[in-house]
């Protein structure tokens, strides 16, 4: 089990894992709360990356590409 708590924060945020504490960093568990609604996005949602045939190496790096752009417009227009 692992913990943090820091200033400013009511409780401590407590972590079950099977890695050493040496080996794993609670904070970077905070990231999952993100990571996971957008590859959930990613996959099922406005970018349906799991429903395009991707063969090549060459093809999955232009789709990355397609998809990095357009959520940079996303974002910069407020979408």
């Amino acid at each position: 089990m692992l913990g943090r708590w820091d200033a400013g924060h009511q409780e401590a945020w407590r972590v079950l894992t099977d890695l050493s504490p040496q080996a794993a960093e609670v904070c970077w568990y905070g990231l999952r709360a993100w990571i996971e609604p957008g590859f959930k996005r990613l996959k099922r949602g406005g970018w349906p990356y799991g429903h395009t045939p991707v063969w090549t190496i060459p093809r999955a790096q232009r789709r990355w590409l397609a998809i990095a752009l357009a959520t940079g417009w996303l974002l910069s227009v407020g979408g």
